[in-house]
């Protein structure tokens, strides 16, 4: 699987974020103001009307709504939220499986165990994508493809190694820390392209808009001004789906797992690596 085919099964909006934003906070506003218009132009139908011929505000279908609203806002965050925690879990598995490999390769002989260890750090170096190796703008994909390549070069290294005289408990230990590294590349690939179904995504944009329409209907059919309860009910709205469609972007969002520790592990493996080189010297 090349890096581009990876990168859009994990990419799980086809707009940009800044587009998505935009939308939002177009949505979100012009549904509380055209639920406003509408109630303010009955309102204005009405007004010579008597009382009980009026239509009046419904609080049990606006709550009904909000509740609602209220329930998909949970299901939906903590759904991203947890999702959000697999990826950083799968993450530090990847670290931990490369750590182990880096330390096992001692077992080796000289020159394999450093030619194989410098070929593991070659591989972890681009395992860091949403930091120091994408700081000069490479697309995602272009770096998932190098990483691709290392990942090859690295089991062909193993091939390499395991094809001169080695013990058998060696051969096993390195196969299996090699293995390792491969499952907790699938593993991280799948957690990123884990996301919140397409479905429910609507279906929340769509309650979001009619919650506030309804809001805003209320006020314009009482004869009432949009106050500022509406609109900051409106911003608060925007900022919890904004967020939650953030979550989702873990290839190119703003909220990104932290890789901390896949760096550690790298700067660990380098000034390893430096050490012994300064002894063989």
């Amino acid at each position: 699987m090349s890096g581009n085919s990876v990168i859009s099964a994990v990419d799980v909006f086809a707009l940009p974020l800044w587009l998505l934003v935009l939308l939002v906070l177009i949505l979100i506003p012009s549904a509380a103001l055209l639920g406003y218009r509408t109630g303010r132009h009955t309102h204005g139908l009405q007004k010579d009307l008597p009382s009980d011929k009026k239509a009046q505000p419904s609080d049990t279908s606006i709550g009904a709504f909000l509740a609602l609203l209220g329930l998909l806002l949970a299901f939906t965050y903590s759904f991203a939220l947890s999702r959000f925690d697999d990826r950083k879990d799968a993450l530090l598995l990847e670290a931990n499986a490369l750590g182990t490999a880096f330390v096992q390769a001692m077992l080796l002989e000289e020159p394999k165990q450093t030619d194989y260890r410098e070929t593991i750090l070659a591989y972890a170096e681009t395992r860091s994508f949403g930091t120091a190796m994408n700081r000069d703008g490479t697309p995602l994909g272009d770096l998932l493809n190098v990483s691709l390549e290392r990942q090859a070069a690295l089991t062909d290294a193993l091939e390499t190694v395991l094809a001169s005289d080695v013990e058998a408990a060696i051969r096993n230990s390195m196969t299996g820390s090699l293995t390792d590294i491969l499952d907790a590349h699938a593993i991280r690939v799948e957690a990123q392209a884990d996301s919140i179904p397409q479905a429910l995504k609507y279906l929340l944009a769509m309650v979001a808009a009619f919650a506030v329409f309804m809001v805003g209907h209320d006020a314009g059919i009482r004869g009432k001004p949009l106050t500022w309860r509406v609109l900051a009910f409106s911003g608060l709205l925007i900022i919890v789906l904004v967020q939650i469609f953030d979550f989702e972007r873990p290839a190119a969002g703003i909220i990104r797992v932290p890789e901390t520790i896949m760096l550690i592990t790298i700067e660990d493996m380098r000034s390893e690596l430096a050490v012994e080189q300064s002894v063989l010297q």
